[in-house]
């Protein structure tokens, strides 16, 4: 399987950093690197991984999201990119079933995501909790289905 370029970006949320993180130390697959574009206005402390861990500061007044995810994307290693919000907590089987369909189609993919509160994750956090504490998107139902798609359902955010 082709390694995944895991991308991320982050204002003043350093909390909701440390629990993706979290979520990708215990993934069954690990990313090739992690790619932090931080915006925020006191620089995040370097994260301690047991995967690459790269942070790239960009100064900027607004909330310049295009400019903020190019330039994670410039600094990616791996064919593969995944973009995950930085209130995103992968559940231990989000990037081996993205990185097996990337490895058999290209597509752009949209995993199956569950809204959690601001209490529903701590440190002691099992997937289990997650999913069943998790609400669906109150409109729309994801993956949506494109021709040839597949069903992920292997990701949380909060």
């Amino acid at each position: 399987m082709t390694p995944l370029s895991v991308l991320t970006l982050v204002k003043d949320r350093e909390p909701h950093l440390i629990q993706l993180i979290e979520g990708l130390k215990r993934s069954a697959v690990a990313p090739a690197e992690l790619i932090v574009v931080d915006m925020s206005s006191t620089p995040v402390a370097q994260p301690e991984a047991p995967f690459l861990v790269y942070v790239h500061r960009l100064q900027t007044g607004t909330l310049a999201l295009a400019a903020a995810r190019n330039l994670a994307a410039r600094h990616a290693t791996s064919a593969h990119l995944l973009f995950l919000d930085v209130d995103c907590i992968p559940m231990a089987q989000c990037l081996g079933r993205m990185g097996a369909v990337l490895d058999e189609d290209d597509a752009l993919l949209c995993a199956d995501i569950r809204y959690l509160g601001p209490d529903d994750a701590r440190s002691t956090w099992n997937e289990e909790v997650l999913l069943a504490t998790g609400r669906r998107h109150p409109v729309r139902s994801f993956p949506q289905r494109a021709r040839g798609a597949k069903p992920i359902p292997a990701c949380s955010g909060r």
